[in-house]
C-alpha cells in the first residue's frame, strides 16, 4: 500500500490548484482534474493539535501514523520505543 499524505491541502488550496494548472494548460480551470483526484481513494480529514485548532504538521503526522493526538510541534520519533520528541517553532 503506498500512503500519500499532502500536507496544507484544504479544499480552497486544492482548488485553486486545479484551476491554475488547467488554465495554464488552455482549459477551464474548474473543469479540470488534478493527477491525485483521478485516483480510486482520495479522502479529507479533519486534523488539530490538543492545545490549539490549527494543526501543524508534526503534530498531524504523528495523529495520522498513531492514533494519538499530540501537542503542538510534537511528534512520534520511534514507534518501537514509544518515545516522543519535542521540536519547538523555529518563530
Amino acid at each position: 500500500m503506498i500512503l500519500f499524505v499532502g500536507d496544507g491541502m484544504g479544499i480552497s488550496t486544492v482548488t485553486a490548484a486545479r484551476i491554475f494548472d488547467g488554465q495554464s494548460q488552455g482549459m477551464s480551470g474548474e473543469e479540470h482534474q488534478l493527477v491525485f483526484e483521478t485516483f480510486p481513494n482520495v479522502a479529507l480529514v479533519k486534523t488539530y493539535n490538543t492545545n490549539q485548532q490549527v494543526s501543524d504538521s508534526a503534530g498531524t503526522a504523528t495523529a495520522m501514523m498513531t492514533g494519538k493526538k499530540r501537542q503542538t510541534s510534537w511528534h512520534a520519533s520511534c514507534p518501537a520505543s514509544r518515545s516522543w520528541g519535542y521540536f519547538p517553532n523555529p518563530t
